[in-house]
């Protein structure tokens, strides 16, 4: 990202630090599915909450020690390991109490998950590598101080998301039971009533990250760092619609649409790189 020389040093270690995080938090989000197969999003939701706050933490003491850049890999890598934990030991002891016993594999089994959970696996790498690769292209194409200015005018809009986001995760397990309980015009109210929450929650809380966004960022790292008001309504615009197909993604996917929703998403940032670039 043509870092200056005597920085490359700790953004490599940061980097390997996040990759880490990352990779603990893959292992969190397979533990907590089976919670959520259970409707347990009580699990999910202590877990991620921990996981933020040791972050937050964990970043916080890494400035005030002088630890720089490195502080956000330090911030990742004990956020995971902290929701990982949480994640582990909650469900263990779900587990027991439910008396369900030992795991058996069941080779036709195997064969149905394999073919159904390929194209999402595609997918959610697929999406990961959009949705990430926006600031190194600024970086790369523009030059990093333009790139610092995008991510710190999107970073408020994403705290937003991560409010409204998990509303749509936090159904699926019900909505699916449902759906398959009573089929697939039953759950037509109950969607209705998914999409009318999502909107309030929406309506309470972007309207005022967006007006606060510049005095935010003028106060966090000064108005040289905020990106103008069209960027700001911009990003505001496509986390809206991101969130938006996040909510109706799930809605397919309780109604047995998997391989459908993978398929867009894929098909989505098929379509996002070349016009970023």
């Amino acid at each position: 990202v043509k870092a200056p020389s005597h920085v490359r040093g700790a953004l490599s270690l940061t980097f390997l630090l996040t990759v880490i995080g990352s990779a603990i938090a893959l292992a969190t989000t397979n533990i907590l599915a089976v919670a959520a197969a259970w409707q347990r999003a009580d699990i999910g939701a202590v877990s991620r909450i921990s996981g933020q706050l040791v972050d937050i933490a964990m970043i916080t003491v890494g400035l005030y020690c002088g630890l720089g850049v490195t502080a956000l890999g330090l911030g990742a890598i004990c956020g995971a390991c902290t929701g990982f934990t949480t994640a582990a030991v909650w469900t263990f002891w779900a587990w027991r109490e439910l008396d369900i016993g030992k795991p058996r594999a069941n080779w036709s089994d195997i064969v149905e998950l394999g073919h159904t959970t390929a194209p999402i696996m595609l997918s959610r790498v697929a999406l990961q590598i959009g949705s990430n690769l926006e600031v190194a292209l600024v970086s790369a194409l523009i030059n990093p101080g333009v790139a610092a200015v995008y991510a710190l005018t999107d970073r408020v809009l994403r705290v937003g998301m991560n409010i409204v986001n998990p509303i749509a995760g936090s159904v699926l397990s019900g909505l699916a039971h449902f759906v398959g309980q009573y089929g697939r015009s039953a759950a037509s109210r109950p969607a209705r009533e998914l999409l009318a929450v999502w909107s309030l929650v929406v309506g309470a809380t972007i309207p005022p990250l967006l007006a606060l966004n510049q005095d935010f960022a003028t106060l966090w790292v000064g108005r040289a760092n905020f990106g103008g008001f069209v960027l700001n309504m911009t990003l505001c615009a496509a986390s809206l619609l991101g969130a938006r197909e996040n909510l109706l993604a799930v809605i397919l996917t309780s109604s047995g649409a998997i391989s459908t929703v993978a398929w867009v998403s894929i098909c989505e940032v098929a379509t996002r790189l070349p016009l970023m670039y």
